[in-house]
């Protein structure tokens, strides 16, 4: 993970040392630096390279492929603030993230997996089961076709549908 960040700021400081900086670009390496930081449970540092990220952002008028980009920087926010436990900032950032997708027409977009998951963790923490049931469903439906690759998170979701489906059991017997 040290050699990541390294390589990811060494390309920050050499993009600023460009005539012709690439600001969108610094945005993008500030957002990966912020979800691996937040990964790794270090969520103060997470917050403060997504929030570097989304400031410049903010910045600009952006293309499509940006605002795809700005997105992946309010799910990765949304993706830490659930992390810490911060449910009412994580709703903000991941439904934030959604319209801009939505507006992009880009439902199949990875971080919509992130999203749903959120929203599902939300319910499920305020008691509302059978909702939590569904976003966990439609997040892990999006990891099949979106992340295949990421075996982590689809069984992190598959768990959280079985604890769910388990209580339930639980509660009838």
């Amino acid at each position: 993970m040290l050699r990541q960040f390294e390589c990811y700021l060494k390309a920050i400081s050499i993009r600023e040392t460009l005539e012709s900086c690439d600001k969108l670009a610094i945005a993008n390496d500030y957002n990966c630096i912020g979800w691996y930081y937040g990964l790794h449970k270090e969520y103060d540092l997470g917050i403060e390279y997504c929030t570097k990220s989304t400031d410049i952002f903010e910045k600009f008028s952006l293309t499509d492929e940006q605002e795809r980009s700005y997105s992946s920087v309010l799910n990765s926010l949304g993706v830490i603030y659930d992390g810490i436990g911060n449910f009412e900032k994580a709703f903000d950032y991941c439904q934030k993230s959604m319209k801009i997708l939505e507006k992009l027409s880009s439902n199949d977009d990875s971080a919509n997996t992130y999203n749903y998951e959120i929203f599902a963790n939300i319910h499920l923490y305020n008691g509302e089961q059978k909702l939590a049931v569904e976003f966990y469903k439609k997040s892990l439906n999006l990891f099949k076709i979106t992340r295949s690759h990421d075996s982590l998170s689809r069984e992190r979701v598959e768990k959280k549908l079985v604890n769910i489906n388990s209580e339930q059991t639980n509660l009838k017997i």
